[in-house]
């Protein structure tokens, strides 16, 4: 699917705005470099204006508590789903949307998801362990020595078009690139029929949202040696130039041995060489291609603002919420205003909820959510030596 905004009224009118289902962005009055799509000359555009995001092979718009509202077709929303021929109106400006699909026949939109005792290639499903808005994953058998696997089927609406099809082969080339001891890996991929799926390593234990929940709040000492896990993960796949784009304490899997816990990183389904800045992969979950309160402000403006120092926020966040079991912002991320909260919100500093934090772990988690980019750290290297790791590289694995 393909959008395109033409403004027919208002101080642009005459402009063009073209993005593709793999995209998400803010439209408004907003400075240069805050976002790539501005209507900068109506004065009754607010800055932050509104919201455009694909989810589920549709286009929703949503008002972000603009001044003078959104109106789709003359009725004022708070969110839509647009449909071709509609007319956006806000401020004094007029869009038109013009949606072109882009089917492919060899790629069905439709067909019955998979279910335990299906077969995808050598593997047999069994019961399905995590659902996303782009895909499921399974528990499955058939891997080395009979054991067993995690395989992910993408849902069929997000395997339709030959772009599609481009953007999950260029993630399975990105996940086959990525072996490090903190990164699941991948096994293998396929094809049956109109499903597409990944095997990857079954890891053991509880996600880091799971942990928490089940015991509480991180000791500090765990968060540090998680941290610095990650850290060396994502030392290693920046250097590859490949960003993550998701984490989250979902995508933290613990991993425990004996007394000894440790934590990999999973599904790069949002990952994207970074060079790449118009490609935004298949496996995209939905929901601004990422999940809004560890997503850093300029991920919410446009996707393709998303850097090393990307992944350092979300890692930021993470850290605070597996700390506190809270937001790291004032306000409810649950609420309908999350959006306006990560863009403006004030943030509360980790030593409020956790006063006893160690200096050194308590900054690194303050300059990780510093709301401009350039503020924070600009490498997982600077990060990792403001620990107290003087020698981190590339190539660095994980300490005992």
């Amino acid at each position: 699917m393909q959008i395109e905004l033409e403004v027919i009224e208002g101080p642009s009118q005459g402009s063009r705005y073209e993005f593709d289902g793999y995209q998400a962005f803010v439209l408004g009055r907003a400075a240069k470099g805050a976002s790539d799509f501005r209507i900068p000359t109506d004065p009754y555009f607010s800055r932050y204006h509104m919201l455009f995001e694909f989810a589920g092979g549709h286009c929703v718009l949503r008002d972000m508590d603009s001044r003078n509202g959104v109106f789709v077709n003359d009725q004022r929303i708070q969110e839509a789903t647009l449909s071709d021929g509609d007319l956006i109106r806000a401020g004094r400006s007029v869009l038109r949307v013009h949606v072109v699909q882009h089917d492919d026949p060899l790629w069905p939109a439709h067909a019955p998801p998979p279910c335990e005792g299906d077969r995808l290639g050598r593997y047999k499903l069994l019961g399905c362990i995590a659902e996303g808005a782009q895909g499921s994953i399974f528990e499955a058998t058939g891997g080395a020595d009979g054991g067993r696997v995690a395989l992910k089927v993408l849902h069929p609406h997000a395997g339709t078009g030959t772009k599609a099809k481009q953007y999950f082969e260029r993630e399975v080339e990105i996940l086959a690139a990525l072996r490090h001891p903190r990164i699941v890996p991948l096994i293998e991929s396929g094809r049956e029929g109109p499903r597409l799926w990944l095997a990857m390593d079954l890891i053991e234990g509880p996600n880091l949202e799971e942990l928490v929940d089940l015991e509480g709040p991180l000791d500090p000492g765990l968060a540090r040696r998680f941290a610095v896990q990650v850290l060396e993960a994502l030392l290693y796949a920046h250097a590859k130039r490949v960003i993550h784009r998701d984490l989250k304490p979902v995508n933290l899997l613990v991993q425990r041995r004996e007394e000894v816990a440790d934590i990999l990183i999973a599904d790069f389904g949002l990952a994207r060489p970074s060079q790449e800045l118009g490609l935004q992969p298949l496996t995209a979950t939905g929901e601004m291609r990422g999940t809004p309160q560890f997503m850093p402000p300029e991920q919410v403006m446009n996707a393709k603002h998303a850097g090393p120092a990307s992944d350092l926020y979300g890692l930021g966040a993470t850290l605070y919420w597996a700390l506190t079991k809270a937001w790291h912002i004032e306000g409810n991320p649950d609420s309908g205003n999350v959006w306006q909260l990560i863009l403006g919100g004030q943030r509360v500093p980790v030593t409020e909820r956790v006063p006893d934090l160690p200096q050194d772990l308590a900054h690194v988690i303050e300059t990780c959510l510093a709301k401009e980019a350039r503020n924070r750290f600009q490498s997982a290297a600077a990060a990792l030596r403001a620990l107290g790791l003087d020698d981190p590289d590339g190539e660095a694995v994980t300490r005992g």
